[in-house]
């Protein structure tokens, strides 16, 4: 993984051995597929990047999301939300609200693999999402590029590792966009925006009325926009057709899978969980949730998925303070209609977004819609299977 020399030095100061803190055992089997780990880094080198590697930005255009390439208008003002994903967020952990997120993250959250989900709304801000949770510095460093309004749960706020000095290094503390649920790093947003859904797990019951902490944010707040590039052509037709992928992140057997259907050029998530695979869906709201309505629940599917390699340590040697390399490059493994791309990925700052590449340093054209963005360590395994 290559760095850039002028990465914050207060991330480096505690940055440990990666060797030595992420999951020691990545058992997504080889058979009948190609696993994918530890590639050495590709170091493309993208097309119109300056003497310095800077990027210049994508153009806004009207009438047409910055996230999704979908018709659009409004204000811009995207918002965030750090949720759950305990087993995969299947079953009883389910989410909820969650089918309108533009863009999903998903994080290491636990040495042994256990991920949580950072969700990116901006085209539709619900009024019910969760399980809210609380957040680490990876979310933080998402967040630094996309300086949206924030809801989490607390977190940590201990040496090496404190929130509250991490969102002050990234400028966004005195911004009045951060929403702390019990007040460690903003004051505590009104309780009629919030609430514990009954009948759940304490640890996954916060709800959270998002459009509602959307109408506290100033009205003259103004968020980047830093538009991905969209098309509705087949521009990636000539690359390998694969039709299925897996992530391992170390989880005990607990595998993500993605499976791509034609019918509707879109990826769909299933889990493993103790041999039992599993569909990743959302209840419509925590009322649903609540009542347990299985059959209001809705499939999450996803046109684009990258997954991008970067580089985790654990603060104090502490199992579930993870601290994520954001700034810098290296690979990504891409996956668009059906095809894989063999890509890159760019961030010359914290105040900068992330750019993605294909193999030849161009930079990646999305399909219209929703995208999952996978930050897998580099030691973790990718496992795909070539299209018949």
């Amino acid at each position: 993984m290559k760095r850039i020399a002028v990465f914050l030095a207060v991330f480096c100061i505690v940055m440990f051995s990666v060797s030595s803190v992420t999951a020691k055992y990545y058992t997504l089997p080889a058979e009948n597929q190609i696993i994918l780990q530890d590639v050495p880094d590709r170091m493309i080198r993208p097309v119109g990047a300056d003497d310095a590697g800077r990027i210049s930005a994508n153009p806004v255009i009207a009438g047409e999301s910055p996230v999704t390439g979908l018709p659009w208008s409004g204000r811009y003002l995207p918002m965030m939300v750090m949720i759950n994903n305990v087993e995969g967020g299947v079953d009883k952990f389910a989410p909820w609200g969650v089918q309108y997120a533009d863009i999903t993250y998903e994080t290491l959250h636990t040495r042994d693999g256990v991920t949580r989900m950072v969700l990116v709304f901006s085209d539709t801000i619900p009024d019910s999402v969760g399980p809210v949770r609380s957040t680490r510095h990876s979310a933080i460093m998402i967040h630094s590029e996309w300086q949206a309004g924030f809801v989490f749960w607390g977190g940590p706020k201990v040496i090496n590792n404190n929130i509250v000095e991490f969102f002050i290094e990234t400028d966004i503390r005195r911004k009045g966009i951060l929403f702390d649920g019990v007040g460690v790093a903003s004051g505590v947003p009104p309780e009629r925006l919030w609430n514990c859904v009954q009948g759940v797990i304490s640890s996954s019951n916060v709800n959270v009325n998002l459009s509602g902490i959307r109408d506290l944010i100033a009205a003259d707040y103004v968020a980047p926009a830093r538009p991905f590039l969209f098309t509705d052509e087949r521009l990636y037709d000539d690359r390998a057709s694969v039709h299925r992928f897996s992530l391992d992140y170390g989880n005990g057997g607990n595998f993500s899978h993605f499976d791509y259907d034609e019918t509707t050029d879109s990826y769909m998530r299933t889990v493993d969980v103790d041999g039992e695979t599993q569909q990743y869906m959302a209840y419509p709201s925590s009322d649903g949730r609540r009542d347990r309505n299985e059959d209001e629940m809705i499939l999450l599917t996803y046109r684009n998925v990258i997954v991008q390699r970067t580089e985790y340590s654990f603060a104090n040697n502490h199992g579930s303070m993870p601290l994520m390399e954001a700034v810098g490059s290296g690979n990504a493994d891409i996956f668009i209609g059906g095809r894989y791309i063999p890509g890159y990925w760019v961030r010359t700052d914290l105040d900068s977004p992330t750019y993605y590449f294909d193999e030849y340093g161009n930079q990646i054209v999305l399909s219209r819609g929703k995208t999952f963005i996978a930050l897998l360590p580099g030691a973790a395994r990718l496992g795909y299977q070539a299209a018949e």
